[in-house]
């Protein structure tokens, strides 16, 4: 698990808005049927996972804090749970990484683990 100063509960308020420099990472997870009969979180289960070994195969950097995750992903189709069309996923992504930097943050890292994501995450991370 990472440090407790990795995870984004650990700052109150004022020192969320005063941090200068360090890496904010946001995960960006689908909810999904996968048909293999596993939990429609199984994304973020995992993913999730995956970050905390990054964390502590980096030494639990204190400059790093993962932020919540934004459960939103890119559908195909309209009927979809917790899915929407690329302008708004593009709009809603843009909005916080704009959010996040005027916090004090430097650097963001948009994890995504979700297939469809790829493309809108490209284009946000230019």
């Amino acid at each position: 698990m990472p440090t407790h100063s990795s995870n984004w509960d650990y700052y109150g308020t004022k020192s969320f808005g005063e941090r200068t420099g360090g890496v904010a990472v946001l995960p960006i997870y689908g909810i999904a049927a996968n048909g293999l009969g596993l939990g429609w979180d199984i994304e973020e289960t995992v993913s999730s996972n995956l970050i905390c070994r990054s964390i502590a195969e980096c030494g639990g950097d204190r400059l790093l804090t993962v932020l919540p995750p934004l459960r939103l992903s890119l559908a195909p189709y309209q009927d979809s749970l917790s899915g929407t069309d690329a302008d708004t996923l593009y709009t809603v992504v843009k909005e916080l990484a704009v959010g996040i930097k005027s916090t004090g943050y430097n650097k963001l890292v948009l994890w995504s683990s979700h297939p469809w994501n790829t493309e809108i995450v490209d284009v946000v991370s230019r």
